[in-house]
């Protein structure tokens, strides 16, 4: 695949086109600038500046939306402090207005008692109103210094709340528009990927002396081209064990009363927000039986239990290391051997891979992919005061559940989901975390799938959603058990992201104890470990020595 892609506006453009933008050195009339082509070669690299600028931007919009939002409540807590000292200063004014009332009106009647002046009873409470009146009005004219201002500053905060509001509205249209139209320009066409195969299919044909048919369908589907480039080696894998162990040899299909030429189809197509590309072939499939006598024997799975599995949980064994059905390691391939290695790859990108037999013969391949790894949302889950984030788009839905409905069988969890048992484990025990040290009576649960398989993940908490552009960890960190990368947060703080392939692949074996055990252990001596970072930098240096 090139490193150069070819933005065209217009129909289809020459090779000596492609190599230079066309700028018209005249005017052009209008039949000339319908026949004008312009293209442009930009190169890959270029392209992803463009797209990683683009995703910041998205992201730092949210970033301020979030600090547009407590600017937002900020200023409803003001309001309401204002309000409160409106109510108070109220009630201050009614009860000194009040006191003074009764205070001359005692006066008024010791001077007539001291002067021997009697009044109708009628007069002392005209007179009483008369100076409450009085008192209302010098009251109403006091001025509180300060209190004005504090309501007009309000005012003004919320008038800039509101204009940011709007400017956020419509940074956040001008932002998507970027972030798909960058996006856009990374998308590729998988016939670019899909297009070396006939020609590879045709020489493993030669060489285990078969006839095979490669048959492509959704080669235009698009998908981001950092995909395809981790998707080439799989699918070449695949291809091989197709044509290699998966295909019959042109005697064994005319017994079986098979075509001589076998099929394989590879084809593509959406399926939400992911793209889904099948490797079928009309073969013997893969030999069930055989594949668990191999998962016993490799000690996978006891005899007790090897009677409930279910094929695609049979079938699941071929992905693990070293595992592999084929008595002997052919020129192409063995059956199986290197699967795990598929499997890795594809985790690297998100990507999941489940592998089940055709009901008329041979075995069907299939991967999903999301369509583009630029910016993803994620669940901001809390295990242990500790934060993570998790890609969504692995989780069914959140329950939340009672303490008391989680079942415990031997040293496992479950829970009825639906009518069926989930097995059920928790991110501590995943993450080899000490269990929290307080455990709700009810606790969210995510609902994990990958393929058919689908297991629950217990978690201390759920924080929110949050849309993220992940970043790798660096050159000096390659691989982080359960971790596909980091990510900052509308509030600067920095997460891990946990890879949702492992989190299902180790939590479906893990073990865990008891909610009552785990609660023990976590109240036993804990040790609080430090860590000391020391930044050796010759900036630091420079700055002590100065």
């Amino acid at each position: 695949i090139s490193d150069k892609v070819t933005l065209t506006v217009a129909p289809t453009v020459t090779e000596e086109d492609e190599e230079e933008v066309l700028i018209p050195s005249q005017p052009v009339s209008p039949s000339t600038d319908a026949a004008l082509i312009e293209s442009i070669r930009v190169s890959i690299d270029k392209l992803d500046d463009v797209l990683n600028s683009s995703s910041e931007i998205f992201i730092n919009r949210i970033r301020i939306q979030s600090e547009v939002d407590g600017l937002h409540r900020s200023v409803e807590q003001l309001k309401h402090v204002i309000e409160n000292l409106s109510e108070l200063e109220q009630q201050a004014l009614n009860e000194r207005g009040s006191r003074a009332t009764r205070q001359m009106r005692t006066e008024l009647l010791e001077i007539m008692t001291r002067t021997s002046v009697k009044l109708p009873a009628i007069l002392h409470d005209e007179i009483s109103n008369c100076f409450r009146r009085s008192l209302d009005g010098v009251i109403n004219n006091i001025d509180f210094p300060g209190f004005e201002e504090l309501a007009l500053t309000t005012l003004s905060v919320e008038e800039i709340k509101l204009v940011l509001q709007s400017s956020l509205k419509e940074l956040e249209q001008l932002s998507s528009r970027l972030l798909k139209g960058a996006m856009s320009f990374r998308m590729v066409p998988l016939s670019s990927l899909f297009g070396r195969y006939p020609a590879e299919v045709r020489q493993m044909a030669r060489q285990t002396n078969k006839n095979v048919q490669l048959e492509i369908s959704g080669e235009d589907t698009e998908i981001d081209k950092m995909l395809i480039n981790q998707l080439a080696d799989p699918l070449m894998h695949l291809l091989r064990n197709s044509v290699d162990h998966g295909i019959e040899a042109t005697e064994i299909r005319r017994q079986k009363g098979k075509p001589d030429i076998g099929r394989i189809q590879l084809r593509a197509y959406y399926e939400g927000s992911h793209v889904v590309v099948e490797i079928q072939d009309d073969g013997k499939g893969f030999e069930t039986a055989k594949v668990l006598q191999r998962a016993i024997s490799a000690g996978l799975v006891d005899v007790g239990t090897a009677d409930e599995l279910s094929e695609t949980e049979i079938l699941d064994f071929i992905f693990e290391p070293g595992f592999s059905t084929a008595e002997q390691i052919s020129k192409l391939s063995g059956r199986g051997v290197g699967m795990d290695v598929v499997r890795s790859a594809l985790t690297q990108i998100q990507g999941t891979i489940q592998v089940t037999n055709h009901v008329d013969g041979g075995a069907i391949v299939t991967m999903k992919l999301p369509l583009t790894l630029a910016v993803v949302r994620i669940l901001l889950l809390e295990e242990n005061f500790h934060q993570f984030g998790f890609p969504i788009l692995q989780v069914n839905e959140v329950v939340a559940v009672k303490k008391e409905e989680i079942l415990h069988v031997g040293q496992r969890l479950a829970w009825n989901y639906r009518g069926q048992t989930l097995p059920v484990t928790t991110l501590s025990s995943i993450l080899n975390f000490q269990p929290s040290r307080f455990i709700e009576q009810e606790l969210p649960l995510l609902i994990l799938h990958e393929g058919e398989r689908q297991i629950g993940v217990l978690a201390d908490k759920v924080l929110g959603m949050q849309d993220v552009l992940i970043k790798n960890f660096g050159t000096y960190i390659k691989k982080v058990p359960f971790m596909m990368g980091c990510t900052i947060l509308s509030d600067s703080r920095l997460v891990s992201i946990l890879n949702p392939i492992d989190v299902v692949n180790f939590g479906d074996a893990a073990t865990v104890k008891s909610f009552s055990e785990a609660v023990s252990e976590a109240h036993k001596a804990r040790v609080d470990h430090t860590v000391l970072v020391i930044d050796d930098s010759k900036i630091q240096r420079t700055k002590l020595s100065s």
